[in-house]
């Protein structure tokens, strides 16, 4: 639908009639108006670039958040007031109607006025109001965004530079090719095992399940897919899309049950979970 303005009519193009010709309506049956430039009438504008890991969706934040209140000057501090003061803006991006289900949200920050290395700063949100400290696939993101959108300088074949998350400082290299980037490696901070085989009950299914827990910037639940395999299992699970399904409904119920169970704390920083 396309509509003109004009001084005396407005008309309004519609699919051609079988000779070829478009049809118009005077001004009596459709009111002129005209298209604002936006439709808010505010400054509260986030550009954003939408990108994908592997298929893991990410909403990288350029520009638009709001100023910090003086103190807040790493990327953990950014991530506690943004949890208590700015999560408005993460339900913006990652409910109806802008986002999804799946949809993660990443917020760039210009360098700590006393970081000399000018290590750009980003705050990961996810859903449920879960501000992860670091994640592997957002941080992919992140770098391709920030590399092919020109705010970190590329060079090719290989660029390496340096991101403050609110888990650290993370290493970057990514192979570069004609202005884009084919491929992001990172160094992480430091991860370790919470727990080593332990076995979990999950009423709902009554079953008992053998896992690891582990951090690596989000706290993990790991599980060895050959128990379900076994001749005993009551539950048969294999790692094909046939049991998408039951593998994401038993997997959240293992979640549930080991976070009830087995609860995890971050020695260092404010991070529960599973």
């Amino acid at each position: 639908l396309v509509v003109r303005r004009h001084s005396s009519m407005t008309t309004r193009s519609t699919p051609g009639n079988d000779d070829g010709s478009s049809a118009a309506e005077s001004s009596e049956n459709v009111l002129p108006f005209t298209l604002p430039k936006r439709i808010f009438d505010s400054k509260a504008v986030l550009k954003c670039v939408d990108c994908h890991a592997g298929g893991e969706p990410a909403r990288v934040v350029l520009s638009g958040v709001p100023a910090f209140p003086p103190g807040c000057s790493t990327a953990l501090l950014k991530r506690s007031y943004m949890m208590e003061h700015l999560d408005h803006l993460r339900k913006i991006l990652m409910l109806e109607p802008r986002g999804y289900p799946c949809q993660n949200a990443d917020f760039i920050f210009p360098p700590a006025a006393n970081d000399e290395n000018g290590n750009l700063q980003y705050v990961i949100a996810e859903q449920n109001k879960i501000y992860p400290l670091m994640s592997g696939h957002n941080t992919i993101c992140v770098a391709t965004a920030l590399l092919e959108c020109g705010v970190v300088p590329m060079e090719e074949p290989i660029s390496k530079f340096t991101l403050e998350a609110p888990a650290g400082p993370i290493e970057i290299t990514a192979k570069c090719q004609q202005g884009k980037a084919q491929s992001i490696s990172f160094r992480n901070a430091p991860s370790f095992v919470e727990h080593l085989d332990i076995v979990v009950n999950v009423p709902h299914e009554n079953i008992s399940v053998k896992l690891d827990v582990a951090y690596g910037g989000m706290w993990y639940a790991i599980v060895d897919m050959d128990q379900f395999q076994l001749e005993d299992s009551p539950i048969k699970l294999e790692l094909d899309p046939s049991y998408g399904k039951q593998l994401c409904r038993i997997g959240e119920m293992i979640k549930v049950a080991c976070r009830e169970q087995f609860p995890v704390q971050h020695p260092t920083e404010d991070y529960p979970g599973v």
